[in-house]
């Protein structure tokens, strides 16, 4: 058994839930990865990572297992490795998980290395979250739901339905809806101008975010 020394350990969880994937047909992006010094999660348009202490080897913890954990809100003591299995104990319970057998890569973590020596400037624009927000519900396409960033401010694609917030002057770009609002849930700074790949940065999170080419 390994103390759990992390204080932030599921504040650390739950916040990079929203950037693990869902998509059965990549597994290793389906799990919180941590290796040690970081958890890190993706779901392939952003990649996220925070300083997270582990006292054991690098595991990847199932998305399912993470959302158990949060709606327990289980205060880990200790965690050992048993079987090439995880148990966590609890205090008054034990869980014993089935981690994933596939890992992140190392570019996985020169990327986020490189991210934090170069820094991100630009701070998040004011009213940005909020724009999104208002015009999301028009946008046209289901499957592949985009935002657009200009001089003028946020807008859907003009299509059938078309909605749109002016008054921020932002750089030509374009993104998932869902993607770009999970990373300004956490985002205080955000490099736009680097579009198609954009660093960004929070109080706890760094990561990168891919842009839509349209």
């Amino acid at each position: 058994w390994e103390p759990m020394l992390d204080e932030n350990f599921l504040a650390t969880l739950r916040a990079l839930l929203p950037f693990v994937s869902q998509d059965m047909s990549r597994p290793w992006q389906t799990g919180l990865w941590l290796n040690g010094t970081h958890a890190y999660g993706t779901q392939n348009i952003a990649l996220a990572r925070a300083p997270c202490t582990w006292p054991l080897k690098p595991v990847l913890l199932p998305r399912a297992v993470v959302q158990e954990m949060l709606s327990l809100n289980a205060n880990v003591d200790c965690v050992a490795l048993h079987m090439n299995r995880v148990l966590f104990d609890c205090g008054d319970y034990l869980m014993d998980v089935q981690p994933l057998s596939d890992l992140y890569s190392q570019s996985v973590v020169k990327m986020l290395d490189d991210v934090e020596a170069k820094g991100v400037q630009t701070p998040v624009p004011e009213g940005l979250q909020s724009a999104i927000i208002k015009i999301a519900a028009f946008v046209g396409d289901d499957k592949f739901p985009c935002v657009y960033f200009g001089k003028r401010g946020v807008a859907t694609e003009d299509k059938e339905h078309f909605a749109s917030v002016e008054g921020i002057e932002l750089p030509d770009s374009a993104f998932n809806v869902d993607a770009i609002l999970n990373v300004l849930q956490v985002a205080t700074h955000i490099d736009l101008k680097d579009f198609p790949r954009c660093e960004f940065k929070g109080p706890l999170i760094t990561g990168v975010i891919a842009g839509l080419r349209v």
